[in-house]
Parts: C-alpha cells; sequence; structure tokens
C-alpha cells in the first residue's frame, strides 16, 4: 500500500473521531443505526479498500455515537427494506 494511502485512511479516521466526538458533559441520546458497505477500490488493491473500510467501521464504533450494523447482517437488513417497499408500494 502506498504511503497516500496510508495517510488517507489515519486522516479519515481521525476526522470521524474528531468531528463526531461528544461534547463532554452532553445528555447520552439515542444512537444513530448506520451501515457502512465495502468500499470500491478505485487505484489500489480490492483487499486494501476491504481493510479501509473495516478502519472506519471501527472508527464509528470507537466515537461511541453510532450503532454500528454489523456487516454480515447489513444484507439481511436490506433485503427486508426492499420487502418493505415493495409492500408499501402495491398497497
Amino acid at each position: 500500500m502506498k504511503l497516500s494511502h496510508y495517510i488517507l485512511m489515519i486522516l479519515a479516521a481521525m476526522a470521524v473521531t474528531v468531528f463526531a466526538a461528544p461534547t463532554p458533559g452532553a445528555k447520552a441520546e439515542k444512537k444513530m443505526r448506520v451501515g457502512v458497505i465495502d468500499f470500491t477500490a478505485k487505484g489500489m488493491a480490492q483487499n486494501e479498500a476491504l481493510v479501509i473500510s473495516e478502519m472506519f467501521r471501527t472508527s464509528l464504533v470507537n466515537t461511541e455515537m453510532f450503532d454500528v450494523i454489523d456487516r454480515n447482517n447489513m444484507g439481511t437488513i436490506m433485503k427486508e427494506q426492499e420487502f418493505q417497499q415493495t409492500n408499501s408500494q402495491g398497497t
């Protein structure tokens, strides 16, 4: 992996951590539920893109502001949402 890719990964992780960090003394609110699909490789190997995807997920979890959906469960959830969309349009 090129040095520029590592720098980009570090900056992305830092941005998520800094900008999503809770303010001191803030009241705990319900966490937003998010899912992160695997990134598509452009200009790098696919396995490197998968590593960056996992690092991004980990950064979101570490902020303690998001309920990050396990990527193994994302397919099931997306199918359920498609089913609900189809049923709501058919009635």
